[in-house]
């Protein structure tokens, strides 16, 4: 599955996001990478269910930081982070909020799998300063 610059609401409307995807492998990886000139990307409750099982750890970032995510990427001053404020959060008090500009980063998080097995992958987006000359977001499970 890849999802490629999903149209997304602008803050403070989130978009919802939910999508069957069937395992190929014993393993597989959540992959969000972010870029936005000059505004920022919003992402909460991200879940992977295998039937009942949620797979995803800290999908909504309460941890207060990122928790069983991989971060890569470098963009100068305002790398991804989980980000305290329950008004912008889609729900509980944080979310991933991600200003990368001139270049990118990801958040990524592995899980086990079972080939052939089906998964329901969800998320919620948002856009916050909406419109600018780059905005781009990528979603891929590998």
């Amino acid at each position: 599955m890849t999802l490629v610059n999903p149209t997304s609401s602008i803050y403070p409307a989130y978009t919802y996001y939910s999508y069957v995807w069937t395992a190929t492998s014993s393993s597989a990886k959540l992959s969000f990478f972010f870029r936005h000139d000059p505004g920022g990307w919003m992402l909460d409750d991200v879940k992977v269910y295998h039937a009942t099982t949620q797979l995803i750890s800290n999908g909504g970032f309460e941890t207060g930081d990122l928790t069983d995510w991989a971060y890569s990427g470098s963009c100068n001053v305002y790398d991804g982070v989980a980000f305290y404020d329950p008004s912008y959060a889609k729900s509980g008090n944080y979310y991933y909020y991600d200003r990368c500009a001139k270049s990118g980063d990801t958040i990524s998080q592995k899980f086990s799998t079972v080939p052939g097995d089906i998964y329901v992958i969800s998320f919620w987006m948002t856009n916050y300063d909406c419109c600018g000359k780059t905005e781009i977001a990528n979603v891929t499970i590998t």
